[in-house]
């Protein structure tokens, strides 16, 4: 029991290198799971408009605050598997819907 306790002591309470490695991997995916997550929103809008009715989930403010994220993101990275126009397609059209007319306009734009 006493050499539990001991070995407790000895270890040090920063990460290692190895944990740091990990944590930075970690965070990588983290982010590019938020990123896909985003997108499945504004896929889902397009692919399968139903989807709304059938499940009930996906909210008009989801999408597009989903959109919204996803275009200040897509300037800065280059994601494979994501189609930009329905991202902005998405935006413009739940831009419409909520009468953010220059929103919307920025969207018509990019596409």
């Amino acid at each position: 029991m006493a050499t539990e306790y001991l070995q407790q002591i000895e270890k040090p309470d920063y990460p290692t290198l190895k944990d740091q490695k990990n944590l930075k991997q970690f965070e990588e995916n983290n982010w590019w799971a938020e990123i896909y997550l985003a997108y499945q929103n504004c896929y889902q809008l397009i692919e399968n408009p139903y989807h709304n009715l059938v499940y009930g989930a996906l909210t008009n403010d989801t999408i597009f605050n989903s959109a919204r994220y996803l275009v200040n993101t897509l300037q800065q990275v280059y994601t494979e598997g994501i189609n930009k126009v329905y991202v902005y397609y998405a935006l413009t059209y739940m831009a419409t819907k909520f009468e953010a007319f220059k929103t919307a306009w920025f969207g018509y734009d990019k596409l």
